[in-house]
C-alpha cells in the first residue's frame, strides 16, 4: 500500500479546529461561537444564530428553536426542539441535560 502524506489543507484546518476546542474546553467560546468557529456553513441555516440570544436554541441541534410546552419527565428539562424531542423519545435515550432516563414527554398548557 502507498502512504500519501496529509494534504496541507487538511493539517492546517485540523490545526484550526484543535485551537477552537481548546478555547471551548477552556470557557472562551459558547457553543454556538465554537460552532460559528469550526463551521463555515452555519450561517447557511438561514437565521442568524450569532446575534440573538441562545436559550431560545434546542439544547442538542443549537439550530432549531426549542419547543418551550414539552417537558421531560421525570426530569422537567424543556430545553429541545420538537424534532429532538421525537428522536430522544423514539431512540428511548435519557435525557441530555442531567442523563435521567425518560419516562414520557409531557405536553405543558
Amino acid at each position: 500500500m502507498i502512504r500519501r502524506a496529509k494534504k496541507r489543507k487538511y493539517i492546517v484546518n485540523d490545526t484550526r479546529i484543535n485551537a477552537c476546542l481548546r478555547r471551548f474546553d477552556d470557557n472562551v467560546y459558547t457553543r454556538l461561537e465554537f460552532l460559528k468557529a469550526v463551521s463555515p456553513s452555519m450561517g447557511a441555516h438561514g437565521c442568524d444564530l450569532y446575534t440573538e440570544s441562545t436559550d431560545d436554541y434546542c439544547e442538542v441541534c443549537l439550530v432549531a428553536q426549542r419547543e418551550p410546552r414539552r417537558a421531560l419527565v421525570p426530569c422537567g428539562h424543556r430545553r429541545y426542539c420538537e424534532a429532538c424531542i421525537r428522536h430522544l423519545e423514539r431512540i428511548g435515550s435519557s435525557c441530555p441535560v442531567c442523563r435521567v432516563g425518560i419516562n414520557m414527554v409531557l405536553r405543558l398548557f
